[in-house]
């Protein structure tokens, strides 16, 4: 079942291992002619639920098995692609996505064109918290988890959740500085 990180805080330990929490994260966009894209799928950014995720603390053991990516965290619909790298970054992960053709998986391929224009623009992981503790913000701290999967998403939760160029190659820190901040519920991230 897909939680939130609320829900799954409030399982007890045996109804926790049937449950993955999703989180919505970062993209940016490759404009070249491969069936590719590259998005930022997490930071430690404070998200709209006031919870953090630590970057250092995700394990990728399971997602490297099977790098799926799928579409709105639905795990009975196909996959719409394929990580073929993850990176690491500056306060977070950065990941590249092979699309599924045309022949293939017409569906695969809407959301790839619609990435491509501009619009979709989000990720979100799917995890399972392993370490966690409530954080100063009102929310919780996952200090580790599992990642099982990423998905492209309509509605992100970061705040960071914005296009990245890649052809007029803008760094992270660059685009940070035109990120325009903003308070949820009084808390400046």
């Amino acid at each position: 079942m897909k939680i939130s990180l609320k829900e799954y805080s409030k399982l007890k330990d045996y109804e926790k291992r049937d449950a993955i929490v999703v989180k919505d994260i970062d993209i940016n966009a490759d404009e070249g002619e491969s069936r590719t894209a590259s998005f930022i799928i997490t930071t430690g950014t404070p998200d709209t639920d006031r919870d953090i995720i630590l970057p250092d603390g995700i394990d990728f053991t399971y997602f490297n098995r099977n790098p799926v990516v799928l579409w709105q965290h639905d795990k009975d619909q196909l996959p719409v692609g394929k990580c073929i790298s993850v990176q690491k970054i500056d306060n977070g992960w950065k990941a590249t996505v092979e699309f599924i053709s045309k022949d293939i998986s017409p569906f695969a391929d809407t959301v790839y064109q619609m990435v491509k224009s501009g619009f979709l623009n989000a990720v979100s992981i799917g995890f399972l918290p392993t370490d966690l503790d409530p954080n100063e913000y009102g929310g919780l701290t996952i200090n580790k988890c599992n990642l099982f999967e990423f998905s492209i998403v309509t509605i992100p939760a970061n705040p960071e959740c914005l296009v990245v160029d890649v052809n007029k190659n803008i760094k992270l820190t660059k685009l940070k500085k035109k990120i325009q901040l903003y308070k949820y519920n009084n808390i400046q991230i």
